[in-house]
Protein backbone atom coordinates (compact mmCIF):
# COMPACT_ATOMS: atom_id res chain seq x y z
CA UNK A 1 0.00 0.00 0.00
CA UNK A 2 1.22 3.25 -0.85
CA UNK A 3 2.08 5.61 1.88
CA UNK A 4 0.71 9.64 1.15
CA UNK A 5 2.54 11.78 -0.56
CA UNK A 6 4.93 14.08 1.10
CA UNK A 7 3.85 17.18 -0.74
CA UNK A 8 0.08 16.67 0.36
CA UNK A 9 1.23 16.72 4.16
CA UNK A 10 -0.03 19.55 5.68
CA UNK A 11 2.71 21.79 6.92
CA UNK A 12 2.42 22.95 10.03
CA UNK A 13 5.63 24.81 10.41
CA UNK A 14 4.92 27.23 7.96
CA UNK A 15 0.39 27.45 8.87
CA UNK A 16 1.70 27.99 12.64
CA UNK A 17 3.77 30.83 11.45
CA UNK A 18 1.34 32.58 9.61
CA UNK A 19 -1.18 32.20 12.11
CA UNK A 20 1.14 33.43 14.96
CA UNK A 21 1.90 36.59 12.84
CA UNK A 22 -2.13 37.30 12.46
CA UNK A 23 -2.56 36.15 15.96
CA UNK A 24 -0.14 39.05 16.99
CA UNK A 25 -1.40 41.58 14.87
CA UNK A 26 -4.98 41.22 16.04
CA UNK A 27 -3.71 41.69 19.63
CA UNK A 28 -2.18 44.83 18.89
CA UNK A 29 -5.01 46.08 17.24
CA UNK A 30 -7.19 45.18 20.14
CA UNK A 31 -5.01 46.23 22.50
CA UNK A 32 -5.31 49.69 20.75
CA UNK A 33 -8.92 49.67 20.27
CA UNK A 34 -11.09 49.12 17.52
CA UNK A 35 -10.98 51.42 14.48
CA UNK A 36 -7.72 53.52 15.85
CA UNK A 37 -5.79 53.68 12.32
CA UNK A 38 -8.60 54.63 10.38
CA UNK A 39 -9.22 57.72 12.73
CA UNK A 40 -5.62 58.72 12.53
CA UNK A 41 -5.84 58.98 9.37
CA UNK A 42 -8.94 60.57 9.25
CA UNK A 43 -8.13 63.59 11.75
CA UNK A 44 -4.56 64.79 10.34
CA UNK A 45 -5.89 66.46 7.04
CA UNK A 46 -8.26 68.92 9.56
CA UNK A 47 -5.86 70.28 11.50
CA UNK A 48 -3.34 70.58 9.37
CA UNK A 49 -6.05 73.23 7.52
CA UNK A 50 -6.95 74.89 10.96
CA UNK A 51 -2.97 75.82 11.59
CA UNK A 52 -3.02 77.01 8.06
CA UNK A 53 -6.25 78.99 8.11
CA UNK A 54 -4.88 80.38 11.49
CA UNK A 55 -1.04 81.23 9.99
CA UNK A 56 -2.99 83.06 7.06
CA UNK A 57 -5.29 84.83 9.69
CA UNK A 58 -2.11 86.15 11.60
CA UNK A 59 -0.51 87.16 8.26
CA UNK A 60 -2.86 89.03 7.08
CA UNK A 61 -3.27 91.04 10.85
CA UNK A 62 0.32 91.42 10.86
CA UNK A 63 0.05 93.19 6.94
CA UNK A 64 -2.94 95.12 8.10
CA UNK A 65 -0.99 96.47 11.04
CA UNK A 66 1.69 97.17 9.08
CA UNK A 67 -0.07 98.90 6.49
CA UNK A 68 -2.16 100.47 9.15
CA UNK A 69 0.65 102.28 10.80
CA UNK A 70 2.77 103.15 7.77
CA UNK A 71 -0.57 105.00 6.73
CA UNK A 72 -1.04 106.55 10.61
CA UNK A 73 2.54 107.59 10.03
CA UNK A 74 2.20 109.16 6.18
CA UNK A 75 -0.75 111.12 7.56
CA UNK A 76 1.49 112.18 11.00
CA UNK A 77 4.21 113.26 8.50
CA UNK A 78 1.83 115.25 6.55
CA UNK A 79 0.18 116.88 9.44
CA UNK A 80 3.49 117.42 10.86
CA UNK A 81 4.35 119.06 7.38
CA UNK A 82 1.31 121.57 7.48
CA UNK A 83 1.91 122.04 11.03
CA UNK A 84 5.42 123.60 10.38
CA UNK A 85 4.56 125.23 6.84
CA UNK A 86 4.87 128.98 7.12
CA UNK A 87 1.14 129.06 5.01
CA UNK A 88 -2.15 129.96 5.96
CA UNK A 89 -4.64 127.37 6.67
CA UNK A 90 -7.10 125.27 4.31
CA UNK A 91 -10.55 127.04 4.67
CA UNK A 92 -9.48 130.46 4.91
CA UNK A 93 -10.55 133.14 2.68
CA UNK A 94 -10.57 136.94 2.93
CA UNK A 95 -12.96 138.98 0.84
CA UNK A 96 -14.11 135.40 -1.19
CA UNK A 97 -10.29 134.95 -1.75
CA UNK A 98 -8.73 131.07 -0.59
CA UNK A 99 -5.87 131.87 1.13
CA UNK A 100 -4.97 127.93 1.96
CA UNK A 101 -1.54 127.06 1.42
CA UNK A 102 -0.16 130.54 0.78
CA UNK A 103 2.52 132.63 2.23
CA UNK A 104 1.86 136.09 4.22
CA UNK A 105 3.44 137.74 1.11
CA UNK A 106 1.37 135.45 -1.62
CA UNK A 107 -1.85 136.24 0.44
CA UNK A 108 -0.94 139.91 0.29
CA UNK A 109 -0.27 140.12 -3.77
CA UNK A 110 -3.72 138.32 -3.68
CA UNK A 111 -5.28 140.50 -2.14
CA UNK A 112 -3.70 143.95 -3.85
CA UNK A 113 -6.52 144.73 -6.07
CA UNK A 114 -8.22 147.85 -4.44
CA UNK A 115 -11.85 147.07 -3.47
CA UNK A 116 -14.19 149.33 -1.03
CA UNK A 117 -15.95 152.82 -1.50
CA UNK A 118 -14.48 155.77 -2.57
CA UNK A 119 -13.28 158.20 0.77
CA UNK A 120 -16.26 160.36 1.71
CA UNK A 121 -15.97 164.06 0.30
CA UNK A 122 -16.22 166.44 2.95
CA UNK A 123 -15.18 170.10 4.65
CA UNK A 124 -15.61 170.77 8.21
CA UNK A 125 -14.62 173.65 9.73
CA UNK A 126 -13.25 173.58 13.97
CA UNK A 127 -13.07 176.50 15.98
CA UNK A 128 -10.06 176.51 18.66
CA UNK A 129 -10.12 179.63 20.34
CA UNK A 130 -9.26 182.37 18.21
CA UNK A 131 -8.36 180.29 15.01
CA UNK A 132 -10.38 178.50 12.41
CA UNK A 133 -8.92 175.22 11.07
CA UNK A 134 -10.25 173.71 7.69
CA UNK A 135 -10.29 170.19 7.57
CA UNK A 136 -11.05 168.35 4.07
CA UNK A 137 -10.61 164.75 2.91
CA UNK A 138 -7.46 165.70 1.37
CA UNK A 139 -6.17 166.09 4.94
CA UNK A 140 -7.34 162.08 5.66
CA UNK A 141 -5.86 159.82 3.01
CA UNK A 142 -7.88 156.45 2.45
CA UNK A 143 -5.93 152.91 3.78
CA UNK A 144 -7.57 149.68 4.25
CA UNK A 145 -6.87 147.66 7.29
CA UNK A 146 -6.14 144.49 5.08
CA UNK A 147 -2.75 143.95 7.27
CA UNK A 148 -4.66 143.42 10.14
CA UNK A 149 -7.03 141.34 8.16
CA UNK A 150 -3.89 139.04 7.55
CA UNK A 151 -2.95 139.03 11.23
CA UNK A 152 -6.20 138.00 11.93
CA UNK A 153 -5.82 135.05 9.40
CA UNK A 154 -1.86 134.38 10.15
CA UNK A 155 -3.20 134.09 13.94
CA UNK A 156 -6.40 131.38 13.04
CA UNK A 157 -3.54 129.41 11.37
CA UNK A 158 -1.36 128.91 14.00
CA UNK A 159 -3.73 129.33 16.74
CA UNK A 160 -4.46 126.35 19.19
CA UNK A 161 -7.65 124.96 20.02
CA UNK A 162 -7.36 122.25 22.97
CA UNK A 163 -10.12 120.39 23.52
CA UNK A 164 -11.62 119.08 27.07
CA UNK A 165 -9.12 117.29 29.09
CA UNK A 166 -6.14 118.30 26.90
CA UNK A 167 -3.44 120.61 28.46
CA UNK A 168 -0.97 122.40 26.27
CA UNK A 169 1.11 118.96 26.31
CA UNK A 170 -0.92 118.08 22.68
CA UNK A 171 -0.69 121.43 20.77
CA UNK A 172 0.34 119.21 17.94
CA UNK A 173 -3.16 117.74 18.10
CA UNK A 174 -4.95 120.93 18.78
CA UNK A 175 -3.85 122.27 15.74
CA UNK A 176 -4.73 119.00 13.29
CA UNK A 177 -8.32 119.84 14.90
CA UNK A 178 -8.17 122.99 14.08
CA UNK A 179 -7.41 123.05 10.38
CA UNK A 180 -9.98 119.95 10.54
CA UNK A 181 -12.55 122.28 11.44
CA UNK A 182 -11.21 125.08 9.28
CA UNK A 183 -11.34 123.06 6.16
CA UNK A 184 -15.02 120.64 7.12
CA UNK A 185 -16.59 124.75 8.02
CA UNK A 186 -14.40 127.41 6.38
CA UNK A 187 -13.76 130.55 7.98
CA UNK A 188 -14.74 133.65 5.71
CA UNK A 189 -12.97 137.04 7.03
CA UNK A 190 -13.64 140.59 5.49
CA UNK A 191 -11.73 143.78 4.67
CA UNK A 192 -12.44 147.04 5.21
CA UNK A 193 -11.57 150.62 3.53
CA UNK A 194 -11.59 154.00 4.97
CA UNK A 195 -9.92 156.29 7.05
CA UNK A 196 -7.36 155.23 9.66
CA UNK A 197 -7.65 156.17 12.97
CA UNK A 198 -4.07 157.03 13.61
CA UNK A 199 -4.33 159.60 10.55
CA UNK A 200 -7.38 161.25 12.93
CA UNK A 201 -5.21 161.25 15.88
CA UNK A 202 -2.31 162.89 14.01
CA UNK A 203 -4.64 166.16 12.28
CA UNK A 204 -5.76 166.42 16.60
CA UNK A 205 -2.20 166.02 17.64
CA UNK A 206 -1.00 168.13 14.53
CA UNK A 207 -4.25 171.18 15.26
CA UNK A 208 -2.93 170.99 19.36
CA UNK A 209 0.39 172.15 18.15
CA UNK A 210 -1.22 175.40 16.57
CA UNK A 211 -3.90 175.72 19.82
CA UNK A 212 -2.09 175.08 22.88
CA UNK A 213 -0.68 177.98 24.67
CA UNK A 214 1.54 177.24 28.37
CA UNK A 215 0.31 179.67 30.90
CA UNK A 216 2.82 182.33 31.83
CA UNK A 217 3.22 182.81 35.51
CA UNK A 218 3.03 186.24 37.28
CA UNK A 219 6.31 188.10 37.34
CA UNK A 220 7.83 190.73 39.35
CA UNK A 221 9.06 193.70 37.29
CA UNK A 222 9.87 196.77 38.95
CA UNK A 223 10.67 197.71 42.62
CA UNK A 224 10.30 201.54 44.35
CA UNK A 225 13.07 201.01 46.87
CA UNK A 226 11.88 203.80 48.59
CA UNK A 227 8.69 202.80 49.54
CA UNK A 228 9.19 199.30 48.93
CA UNK A 229 6.56 198.82 46.59
CA UNK A 230 7.10 195.82 43.70
CA UNK A 231 5.03 196.11 40.75
CA UNK A 232 3.97 192.85 39.37
CA UNK A 233 2.58 191.56 35.54
CA UNK A 234 -0.55 190.08 34.93
CA UNK A 235 -0.71 186.78 34.64
CA UNK A 236 -1.82 184.63 31.57
CA UNK A 237 -4.17 181.32 31.49
CA UNK A 238 -3.21 178.39 29.12
CA UNK A 239 -4.77 176.65 26.63
CA UNK A 240 -5.62 172.83 25.76
CA UNK A 241 -6.73 171.08 23.29
CA UNK A 242 -8.48 167.77 24.37
CA UNK A 243 -6.94 165.59 21.35
CA UNK A 244 -9.06 162.24 22.07
CA UNK A 245 -12.16 164.24 22.22
CA UNK A 246 -11.51 166.28 18.92
CA UNK A 247 -10.41 162.95 17.06
CA UNK A 248 -13.52 160.95 18.61
CA UNK A 249 -16.07 163.59 17.28
CA UNK A 250 -14.52 164.17 13.93
CA UNK A 251 -14.31 160.06 13.70
CA UNK A 252 -18.17 160.31 14.53
CA UNK A 253 -19.07 162.64 12.30
CA UNK A 254 -16.84 160.57 9.55
CA UNK A 255 -19.03 157.12 10.56
CA UNK A 256 -22.40 159.47 10.27
CA UNK A 257 -21.99 160.54 6.90
CA UNK A 258 -20.94 164.28 7.42
CA UNK A 259 -20.06 165.88 4.51
CA UNK A 260 -20.53 169.81 6.07
CA UNK A 261 -20.04 170.52 9.42
CA UNK A 262 -18.65 173.49 11.81
CA UNK A 263 -17.95 172.70 15.81
CA UNK A 264 -15.88 174.15 18.37
CA UNK A 265 -12.70 171.96 19.36
CA UNK A 266 -12.42 170.92 23.03
CA UNK A 267 -10.40 173.27 24.45
CA UNK A 268 -9.39 173.68 28.41
CA UNK A 269 -8.44 176.81 30.51
CA UNK A 270 -4.87 175.86 32.18
CA UNK A 271 -4.21 178.29 35.18
CA UNK A 272 -1.20 180.17 35.65
CA UNK A 273 1.05 178.27 38.85
CA UNK A 274 1.73 181.69 39.80
CA UNK A 275 -1.28 184.35 39.87
CA UNK A 276 -0.64 187.84 40.22
CA UNK A 277 -2.77 188.26 43.06
CA UNK A 278 -0.98 185.55 45.20
CA UNK A 279 2.24 187.39 44.71
CA UNK A 280 0.77 190.61 45.44
CA UNK A 281 -0.42 189.36 48.66
CA UNK A 282 1.88 187.35 50.06
CA UNK A 283 5.81 189.07 49.15
CA UNK A 284 7.48 189.96 51.94
CA UNK A 285 11.25 190.39 53.32
CA UNK A 286 12.53 186.93 53.88
CA UNK A 287 15.61 187.41 55.69
CA UNK A 288 17.76 190.82 56.69
CA UNK A 289 21.66 190.72 57.20
CA UNK A 290 23.73 193.67 58.46
CA UNK A 291 27.63 194.26 58.51
CA UNK A 292 29.76 197.09 59.45
CA UNK A 293 32.39 198.18 56.77
CA UNK A 294 36.04 198.98 57.61
CA UNK A 295 36.29 201.90 55.95
CA UNK A 296 35.59 205.21 56.81
CA UNK A 297 32.55 207.56 55.47
CA UNK A 298 31.05 205.36 53.41
CA UNK A 299 34.22 203.94 50.75
CA UNK A 300 33.42 204.52 47.05
CA UNK A 301 33.78 201.07 46.42
CA UNK A 302 30.97 199.44 49.18
CA UNK A 303 28.79 202.30 47.93
CA UNK A 304 29.32 200.91 44.00
CA UNK A 305 28.43 197.06 45.65
CA UNK A 306 25.31 198.27 47.38
CA UNK A 307 24.03 200.33 43.70
CA UNK A 308 24.97 197.40 42.36
CA UNK A 309 23.13 194.66 44.19
CA UNK A 310 19.87 196.77 45.00
CA UNK A 311 17.11 195.92 42.98
CA UNK A 312 18.32 192.70 41.12
CA UNK A 313 15.64 190.35 40.52
CA UNK A 314 16.19 186.65 40.63
CA UNK A 315 13.27 184.83 38.66
CA UNK A 316 12.42 181.44 39.63
CA UNK A 317 14.71 178.99 38.74
CA UNK A 318 17.59 180.96 37.50
CA UNK A 319 20.99 181.64 39.19
CA UNK A 320 22.88 184.24 40.05
CA UNK A 321 26.38 184.65 40.54
CA UNK A 322 28.02 187.28 43.33
CA UNK A 323 30.77 188.53 41.09
CA UNK A 324 28.67 189.23 37.71
CA UNK A 325 25.83 191.12 40.03
CA UNK A 326 28.73 193.41 41.11
CA UNK A 327 29.96 193.60 37.34
CA UNK A 328 32.79 195.42 37.24
CA UNK A 329 31.50 198.08 40.73
CA UNK A 330 34.72 196.28 42.81
CA UNK A 331 37.69 197.03 40.98
CA UNK A 332 39.94 195.41 43.86
CA UNK A 333 38.39 192.74 46.41
CA UNK A 334 41.49 193.22 48.72
CA UNK A 335 39.81 194.74 51.25
CA UNK A 336 37.73 192.62 53.75
CA UNK A 337 34.53 194.46 52.47
CA UNK A 338 34.48 192.19 49.72
CA UNK A 339 34.05 189.29 51.99
CA UNK A 340 31.62 190.96 54.15
CA UNK A 341 29.37 191.11 51.25
CA UNK A 342 29.75 187.53 50.26
CA UNK A 343 28.74 186.15 53.80
CA UNK A 344 26.09 187.94 53.92
CA UNK A 345 24.32 187.29 50.81
CA UNK A 346 25.42 183.30 50.98
CA UNK A 347 23.69 183.46 55.03
CA UNK A 348 20.35 185.68 53.73
CA UNK A 349 20.50 183.59 50.69
CA UNK A 350 20.46 179.74 51.74
CA UNK A 351 18.10 180.82 54.35
CA UNK A 352 15.75 182.32 52.15
CA UNK A 353 15.29 178.97 50.29
CA UNK A 354 18.12 179.47 47.52
CA UNK A 355 20.39 176.44 46.69
CA UNK A 356 23.79 176.65 47.13
CA UNK A 357 25.90 175.70 43.80
CA UNK A 358 29.38 177.85 44.46
CA UNK A 359 31.07 178.61 47.53
CA UNK A 360 35.10 178.69 48.22
CA UNK A 361 35.95 178.76 52.20
CA UNK A 362 38.58 181.65 53.31
CA UNK A 363 41.16 179.17 54.55
CA UNK A 364 42.68 181.72 56.85
CA UNK A 365 38.87 182.77 58.48
CA UNK A 366 38.72 183.07 62.54
CA UNK A 367 37.66 180.19 64.00
CA UNK A 368 34.28 181.45 64.82
CA UNK A 369 34.18 182.68 61.12
CA UNK A 370 34.53 179.03 59.66
CA UNK A 371 31.36 177.71 57.74
CA UNK A 372 29.72 180.97 57.62
CA UNK A 373 32.35 182.88 55.46
CA UNK A 374 32.25 183.03 51.74
CA UNK A 375 35.36 184.16 49.94
CA UNK A 376 34.87 186.71 46.63
CA UNK A 377 38.08 187.68 44.87
CA UNK A 378 38.89 187.16 41.07
CA UNK A 379 38.83 183.61 40.75
CA UNK A 380 36.17 182.89 43.83
CA UNK A 381 32.58 183.31 42.85
CA UNK A 382 29.44 182.87 45.19
CA UNK A 383 26.65 181.50 43.23
CA UNK A 384 22.84 180.60 44.54
CA UNK A 385 19.61 179.47 42.88
CA UNK A 386 16.27 180.11 43.14
CA UNK A 387 15.15 176.82 43.38
CA UNK A 388 11.15 178.18 43.43
CA UNK A 389 8.59 179.15 40.59
CA UNK A 390 8.09 182.19 42.37
CA UNK A 391 10.68 185.49 42.30
CA UNK A 392 12.88 186.75 45.01
CA UNK A 393 14.53 190.20 45.12
CA UNK A 394 17.49 191.71 46.62
CA UNK A 395 17.63 194.94 48.34
CA UNK A 396 20.63 196.92 49.49
CA UNK A 397 21.68 200.02 51.04
CA UNK A 398 23.83 201.69 52.90
CA UNK A 399 23.56 203.61 56.30
CA UNK A 400 26.45 206.33 58.00
CA UNK A 401 27.54 204.76 61.26
CA UNK A 402 25.77 207.10 63.94
CA UNK A 403 25.73 209.62 61.24
CA UNK A 404 29.38 210.61 61.69
CA UNK A 405 31.11 209.08 58.93
CA UNK A 406 33.43 207.15 60.94
CA UNK A 407 32.49 203.69 59.84
CA UNK A 408 29.38 202.87 57.40
CA UNK A 409 26.95 200.13 57.92
CA UNK A 410 25.18 197.80 54.93
CA UNK A 411 21.86 196.63 54.97
CA UNK A 412 20.89 193.28 52.55
CA UNK A 413 17.13 191.82 52.56
CA UNK A 414 15.91 189.26 50.69
CA UNK A 415 12.46 189.52 49.67
CA UNK A 416 10.27 186.75 48.25
CA UNK A 417 6.51 184.64 49.19
CA UNK A 418 6.68 185.02 52.57
CA UNK A 419 6.70 181.84 54.88
CA UNK A 420 3.44 180.23 57.02
CA UNK A 421 3.57 182.02 60.40
CA UNK A 422 6.69 181.22 62.68
CA UNK A 423 8.84 179.13 60.11
CA UNK A 424 12.06 180.52 60.54
CA UNK A 425 15.60 179.61 58.94
CA UNK A 426 19.55 179.76 60.55
CA UNK A 427 22.54 178.61 59.45
CA UNK A 428 25.32 176.96 62.42
CA UNK A 429 29.05 175.61 61.37
CA UNK A 430 29.58 172.36 62.98
CA UNK A 431 33.10 171.10 63.37
CA UNK A 432 33.25 167.29 62.75
CA UNK A 433 37.36 166.98 63.13
CA UNK A 434 40.06 169.21 64.81
CA UNK A 435 43.60 168.92 62.92
CA UNK A 436 45.93 169.55 65.55
CA UNK A 437 49.20 172.21 64.41
CA UNK A 438 52.29 170.73 63.71
CA UNK A 439 55.96 171.65 65.59
CA UNK A 440 56.79 175.30 65.53
CA UNK A 441 58.69 176.51 62.11
CA UNK A 442 62.12 178.84 61.99
CA UNK A 443 63.46 180.89 59.96
CA UNK A 444 66.53 183.26 59.88
CA UNK A 445 66.10 186.85 59.95
CA UNK A 446 69.25 189.18 59.40
CA UNK A 447 67.73 191.75 60.47
CA UNK A 448 67.42 191.05 63.92
CA UNK A 449 69.96 191.15 66.47
CA UNK A 450 71.71 187.70 67.12
CA UNK A 451 69.92 185.70 69.72
CA UNK A 452 66.73 187.24 69.36
CA UNK A 453 63.40 185.52 68.76
CA UNK A 454 60.16 187.30 67.33
CA UNK A 455 56.09 185.24 67.17
CA UNK A 456 56.02 186.11 63.15
CA UNK A 457 52.50 183.96 63.65
CA UNK A 458 50.65 182.25 66.53
CA UNK A 459 49.99 178.27 65.16
CA UNK A 460 46.09 177.66 64.95
CA UNK A 461 44.36 173.88 65.06
CA UNK A 462 42.43 173.07 61.52
CA UNK A 463 39.35 171.55 61.26
CA UNK A 464 36.57 170.02 59.21
CA UNK A 465 33.49 172.24 59.73
CA UNK A 466 30.08 171.40 58.15
CA UNK A 467 27.69 174.15 57.43
CA UNK A 468 23.79 172.88 58.64
CA UNK A 469 21.00 174.58 57.59
CA UNK A 470 18.51 174.93 60.74
CA UNK A 471 15.00 175.15 59.62
CA UNK A 472 12.41 176.07 62.68
CA UNK A 473 8.93 176.58 63.38
CA UNK A 474 8.48 179.12 66.91
CA UNK A 475 11.94 179.01 67.48
CA UNK A 476 12.23 174.63 67.38
CA UNK A 477 14.48 172.84 65.07
CA UNK A 478 12.68 170.40 62.92
CA UNK A 479 14.74 169.38 60.22
CA UNK A 480 18.42 170.31 59.66
CA UNK A 481 20.34 169.66 56.15
CA UNK A 482 23.84 170.07 55.16
CA UNK A 483 24.08 173.23 53.14
CA UNK A 484 28.68 172.50 52.40
CA UNK A 485 31.73 171.11 53.90
CA UNK A 486 35.00 172.77 54.21
CA UNK A 487 38.56 171.81 55.53
CA UNK A 488 40.60 174.22 57.01
CA UNK A 489 43.79 173.17 57.37
CA UNK A 490 46.03 173.71 60.70
CA UNK A 491 49.02 176.64 60.71
CA UNK A 492 51.92 175.95 62.61
CA UNK A 493 53.62 178.37 65.00
CA UNK A 494 56.24 180.72 63.17
CA UNK A 495 59.61 182.06 64.60
CA UNK A 496 62.13 184.19 63.18
CA UNK A 497 65.66 184.35 64.79
CA UNK A 498 68.65 186.53 64.26
CA UNK A 499 72.07 185.22 62.98
CA UNK A 500 73.67 183.46 65.30
CA UNK A 501 77.13 185.02 66.18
Amino acid sequence: MDGPRQEDAPVFGRADASGQASRRAEARRLRRGKHTAPKRAEEKPLLFTVLTVASLVTLVCLLLAVVGRLTAREAFRRLQAADRAEVMADGITVDGVPLGGSSREKARALLSTPRGTEALSFQYRIHAGDQTAVMTDADLPVGTNMETVLDQAWSLSRRLRLGKGETADSPFAARARLRAALIRDGSELSSMTGYELTDIDRYAAALARQVDREPVDAALVSVDFSRRDFTFSDDIPGVTLDQAALAAEITRRLSAGETDAEFEAPLSSVPAAVPRLRLKNTFGCLEVRNFDTDTPGGDGQVLAAVQALNGTIIPGGETVSLRGLLDGAVDSYESANAGRFAAALFDAGVCAGMRLTERHAIESAAPEKRGLEAALDAENDLRLQNTARTPLCLLCYYTPYNGRGTRGSVTMEVYGIMRQGGETAELAAEVTETLPAGAPEYRTNSGLEPGTTLIRREAADGAKVNTVLLNKINGRVYSRDIVCAAVYPPVNRLLETGPKE
